[in-house]
């Protein structure tokens, strides 16, 4: 995982780095801010993905447990209750 995001981040600083290379040559604490900040919009692409995967597997099991109270319904199971 830190090798696709390292290399997410160069691909990001690349790109933009050649955007700015055609209007003239950058020093280097352009380059290094530009590094920066790539890197910086990497993590937050990873937390955002992380949350969308959570999100994705709780629906995905608030469907099954659906699906299984309709099949226990249909079927006439009950729940047992406590105390008898």
């Amino acid at each position: 995982m830190k090798g696709q995001k390292k290399a997410l981040a160069a691909s990001i600083a690349s790109v933009v780095q050649g955007k700015l290379n055609e209007s003239g040559e950058q020093s280097k604490k352009a380059i290094k801010a530009i590094e920066k900040a790539a890197k910086k919009l990497v993590e937050k692409l990873g937390k955002i993905t992380s949350k969308e995967k959570k999100k994705l597997n709780r629906a995905k099991k608030m469907k099954q447990s659906l699906q299984k109270q309709k099949k226990r319904k249909s079927k006439g199971w009950k729940k047992r209750t406590q105390g008898q």
